[in-house]
C-alpha cells in the first residue's frame, strides 16, 4: 500500500469514527432531550394519576366509614333489643309465678294481687311484650309447642287448651306457648 492509500484509509477510518461519534452524540442528545421532555411530562402525569388515585381512595374511605357507622348503629340497636328481650323473658317467669300465687289468695288480698299483676302486665305491654292468643287458633309449630292431642269436636289441629302461655316481644317469639290440640274423635264401629 502506498502512502497515499494509507492516508486515504486513515481518513476514511477517521471519518467513519467521526461519523460514529457524531451519530452517537446526536442520538445521545435526542435521547437526552426526549428524557427531559418525558421527565417533565411523566411527573405531571404521575402527579395527576396520583391525585386521582388519592381522590378515589378518599371517596372509598368515606364510603367505608359511612357503612361502618351505619353497621355499628344497627348492631347497637340490635344489642339493645336483645337486652330488652332477655329482660322481658325474665319478667315473664315472674308473671307466671304471680299467676300461680293468685290461686292461693282470697278476698281483699286476691284483689290486691290482681291489681299488682294487671299493672305489671300493662308495664310489659308498654315495652312491647304481649300474650299470644292461642285458644281456637290453628296449631303453628313455629309459635306453639304441642304437648298432647285430645279427642275433640273441633277441627283437627285446633288449639283447645293452653298449658303455659306464650309471649311475643314486638314481632319475635319470646316464649312458645305450650298447648293441647284437637284431633278427630275416632268413631267406634
Amino acid at each position: 500500500m502506498s502512502e497515499k492509500e494509507i492516508k486515504e484509509n486513515d481518513a476514511q477510518k477517521l471519518s467513519s469514527e467521526n461519523a460514529k461519534k457524531i451519530v452517537h452524540d446526536i442520538l445521545t442528545e435526542i435521547e437526552h432531550k426526549s428524557k427531559k421532555e418525558i421527565a417533565h411530562k411523566i411527573p405531571i402525569q404521575i402527579k395527576e394519576e396520583s391525585k386521582q388515585d388519592l381522590e378515589n381512595d378518599i371517596v372509598r374511605l368515606q364510603a367505608e366509614f359511612e357503612n361502618y357507622r351505619k353497621r355499628t348503629i344497627k348492631e347497637m340497636e340490635m344489642r339493645a333489643e336483645f337486652g330488652k328481650m332477655e329482660f322481658a323473658k325474665s319478667q315473664i317467669q315472674f308473671l307466671d309465678e304471680f299467676e300461680n300465687a293468685l290461686a292461693h289468695f282470697e278476698g281483699e288480698a286476691k284483689k290486691g294481687i290482681c291489681m299488682l299483676m294487671d299493672n305489671f302486665k300493662k308495664s310489659l305491654t308498654s315495652h312491647g311484650v304481649r300474650e299470644m292468643k292461642c285458644i281456637g287458633q290453628k296449631y303453628d309449630p313455629y309459635m306453639h309447642e304441642a304437648l298432647i292431642q285430645q279427642d275433640s269436636e273441633k277441627p283437627e289441629g285446633t288449639i283447645i287448651s293452653v298449658v303455659r302461655k306464650g309471649y311475643l316481644f314486638k314481632d319475635k317469639i319470646l316464649r312458645h306457648a305450650q298447648v293441647i290440640i284437637a284431633k278427630k274423635t275416632e268413631q267406634k264401629k
